[in-house]
């Protein structure tokens, strides 16, 4: 009995610090609702950063951002008049703690909410929340189901430059995931996941005779949208979840002399927003200036909320479902795997094999639908297109590596209606599917990348496109045109290693011919000067981000000057055909 009561108190003790550290942050409920959006961008919340920590939740379609979190409700209540002269719908809320459970997450640090966080570092952890605690943000990693992963990664961060982390409960209704918004733009660097090499082919060809049509549809369940994929042979793998083309925004060197950042330069000067000279260096004065003209310019707001309009949203008319179970098997399998098994074509049952793979590793299901997509997509096509590969055999799937390749062999077999490769699928698999593109096979066949949203979502890229769609007249590219660009679009930014020199080395000739043509058709009239103007702050930005995107891939400054024109190329030519 009495070893029971010592043992009883001695488990209270180490129980304290935990509950104390519980009933502590269950104390900050408060937080102020600034409104509901279609649609936000990190620094359209600059002015509100200095007065609390901003985070956004999604709410289907649209988005909630809240600001702040507070163990009062009088603090955050003082702030409301403030924020309602500024346009807002602020109110008050108090966070469903009722509704949150108890969940481990290690703390790696405590900034101030309204100062600058260093988050490149906290990027160590893969999976990134934080706690409000008024005018302090603790940033947690986790949470964790599994105790003995959590002390395991405890370690970890210790020697990765977090000495004084540790472990601790808190309640989930106050975790706020932290994406690019809660950073104020700062992302993650682009990463791929690691696989191992591409399994051996399995079995040999069989006497079976090849079908002329496609079978029925699929018709078993898959797991509902789970992000996590388990392969027998490597543990789990982590998928991000999230939609379009995601690129960091790179930092611009100052030390390179350019001719995007001299017309830049030049632009400004122009509108009066610099006083220094015209050097073709992007130093911080040119910095200084652009931000000035891009918060200030008429035409330019004007194009920022257009932009952000399903007015000029990308559309694709004659888009086929099929394709749109693909570009949504990324970010929404639930409403995507319906499509797909409703669907006949070979293509469906190769991406439903490779959806089941990520979602519970190799088995036997997989190989059969990936065997029987092989077998129907291959009919009657020629084999010098497909050097080394015999779709007769019979193949197994223990990697995911050599899934992905026979699946862009599926696709770009099939003879009818060729759809596009998913740009998510180059996010999520960036190694592999560079690997499979510039083999012989995408050498001897033609395919496309489906198009995704303009560059990681820069302001810059989508005032661009939205200010070409504006002035384009009605006279834009066929529909075939227009995926085609936008596949070339994403090939240059995500995979410039699949881009011959001969491609992109009459890139500058061309959008120097534009910009002639633009300059002189702004001439005709005070107003059509002024939406020149905003194209030029947009285009020449973007083209001195996307310069030092790919330096920053390894590409000399002359490369990257060629490949961020052809970018450009590829994102006009829809539009500007009645200027060239």
């Amino acid at each position: 009995m009495r070893k029971t009561a010592v043992l009883f108190v001695a488990l209270a003790l180490y129980a304290l610090p935990l509950i104390a550290q519980t009933v502590a942050d269950a104390q900050y409920v408060h937080t102020i609702h600034l409104g509901t959006f279609p649609e936000v961008m990190p620094r359209d919340f600059d002015q509100v950063r200095t007065m609390g920590f901003v985070y956004s939740q999604p709410v289907g379609r649209m988005v909630d951002v809240f600001l702040g979190g507070w163990d009062n409700e009088e603090a955050p209540r003082a702030l409301l008049p403030t924020l309602r002269n500024m346009g807002y719908s602020a109110s008050v809320r108090k966070l469903p703690v009722e509704q949150g459970q108890p969940v481990r997450v290690i703390q790696l640090g405590a900034e101030r909410v309204t100062g600058p966080i260093a988050w490149e570092k906290y990027f160590a952890a893969d999976q990134l929340n934080v706690l409000i605690a008024n005018d302090v943000v603790k940033i947690l990693a986790g949470p964790y189901d599994d105790e003995t992963r959590l002390r395991a990664d405890l370690a970890a961060f210790r020697k990765k430059g977090f000495p004084q982390a540790f472990a601790k409960t808190v309640n989930s209704a106050l975790l706020h995931a932290v994406t690019s918004f809660e950073t104020g733009g700062v992302k993650r660097p682009a990463f791929d996941i690691q696989l191992p090499k591409s399994g051996e082919r399995s079995g040999k060809p069989t006497g079976e005779p090849e079908p002329m049509t496609y079978d029925a549809p699929v018709t078993y369940d898959l797991p509902a949208a789970s992000v996590e994929g388990t392969a027998k042979s490597g543990g789990p793998t982590r998928y991000e979840a999230g939609a379009g083309l995601r690129v960091p925004v790179p930092e611009v060197r100052s030390n390179v002399k350019r001719s995007s950042a001299r017309h830049l330069q030049e632009t400004l000067k122009e509108l009066g927003y610099l006083a220094a000279g015209i050097d073709g260096y992007y130093g911080r004065m040119t910095a200084s200036a652009f931000e000035k003209a891009w918060a200030e310019h008429r035409q330019v707001q004007k194009y920022k909320v257009l932009s952000r309009t399903a007015l000029f949203a990308e559309r694709q008319a004659d888009e086929l479902p099929l394709q749109r179970a693909i570009d949504l098997l990324g970010t929404d399998p639930a409403a995507a795997v319906p499509l797909l098994q409703r669907s006949t074509r070979p293509e469906a049952k190769a991406w439903l094999a490779y959806r089941l793979f990520v979602t519970q590793g190799p088995s036997p299901e997989v190989d059969r639908l990936m065997n029987e997509a092989i077998r129907a997509a291959f009919v009657g096509v020629d084999p010098s297109r497909f050097p080394s590969f015999d779709y007769r055999a019979r193949y197994s799937y223990p990697e995911l590596a050599q899934l992905l390749r026979h699946l862009f062999y599926v696709q770009v077999a099939a003879p009818k209606d060729r759809l596009a490769l998913p740009c998510w699928l180059l996010q999520r698999h960036g190694k592999v599917m560079e690997s499979v593109l510039t083999d012989p096979v995408a050498q001897r066949n033609e395919w496309y990348l489906s198009g995704c949203e303009d560059a990681g979502g820069w302001e810059y890229v989508r005032v661009l496109r939205t200010i070409m769609q504006d002035i384009s007249a009605g006279q834009t590219g066929s529909a075939a045109e227009r995926r085609a660009a936008a596949s070339e679009w994403v090939r240059l930014l995500l995979l410039p290693a699949t881009v011959a020199d001969s491609e992109v080395k009459d890139a500058p000739a061309w959008t120097g011919r534009l910009a002639t043509s633009v300059d002189g058709w702004g001439l005709r009239d005070p107003m059509l000067g002024e939406i020149a103007q905003a194209w030029k702050l947009a285009w020449y930005q973007s083209c001195v981000l996307l310069e030092d995107w790919f330096m920053d891939k390894g590409l000399s400054p002359e490369a990257a000057r060629q490949h961020a024109a052809a970018a450009l190329r590829a994102l006009a030519q829809p539009w500007m055909k009645r200027f060239l």
